[in-house]
């Protein structure tokens, strides 16, 4: 039996324009250095209600992890964190960028 150790991640997502928090959102994380978006970053990913756009991630294997946050309007974002055994990795901070309803269009 392999025992794994844990941490957790914490933070916040934000308008990178505005500063304020985003109340809905999904966030996801997976194990490892992702250089780049792609969708299966969201495979374990969780909806978000959370007026001042917190988050927190439990259970998350100790070392390096690519931290994910999306939302309807907005580019999504990513951060690599590093997590630690036991401990809790906070202030996290996720920044969207608004899309524009051209650039969603394709137009």
């Amino acid at each position: 039996l392999t025992m794994y150790e844990h941490g957790a991640i914490a933070g916040r997502v934000i308008d990178v324009k505005t500063r304020k928090p985003v109340p809905q959102f999904e966030v996801s994380h997976m194990n490892g250095h992702w250089p780049l978006f792609s969708e299966s970053l969201f495979s374990n990913g969780r909806q978000c209600d959370d007026s001042e756009g917190l988050f927190e991630i439990e259970e998350v294997y100790v070392g390096e992890s690519t931290v994910v946050a999306r939302a309807p309007g907005y580019a999504p974002a990513m951060a690599q964190v590093v997590v630690e055994s036991g401990k809790i990795l906070r202030d996290v901070t996720l920044e969207l960028g608004r899309v524009s309803a051209k650039a969603l269009s394709g137009i």
